[in-house]
């Protein structure tokens, strides 16, 4: 897969795919779709990837808590899915794969 083989070009890419592993060992209890949208409940004078960060910690939070409380997780476990490092990495790759996407839209 291109994303596959784009994240294990870097250290960063590799640990940010064993942490994605981790997270979909999760099954069901952190499953869902999460769509962001550029402008969409975002604070004022905030960019797309400052948004994006803040939405997708909102979110995931609000998943470890979840399975912590109701699936009976063990917390360590469900706090490591809102890993700041690994937020910071995720979008981090996302936006240079949106800018990968962009040159490439250009030619």
């Amino acid at each position: 897969c291109i994303i596959t083989g784009f994240l294990q070009g870097s250290q960063e890419g590799a640990k940010l795919l064993e942490w994605g592993k981790e997270l979909v060992s999760n099954g069901k209890n952190v499953s869902g779709e999460l769509r962001y949208y550029e402008g969409r409940d975002a604070e004022d004078g905030e960019s797309f990837f400052e948004q994006l960060a803040r939405q997708l910690l909102d979110n995931l939070s609000f998943a470890s808590n979840r399975m912590i409380e109701e699936v009976g997780i063990e917390a360590a476990k469900a706090k490591r899915i809102v890993d700041p490092e690994m937020l910071k990495i995720l979008i981090q790759q996302i936006d240079l794969m949106t800018q990968l996407f962009q040159d490439a839209s250009k030619n």
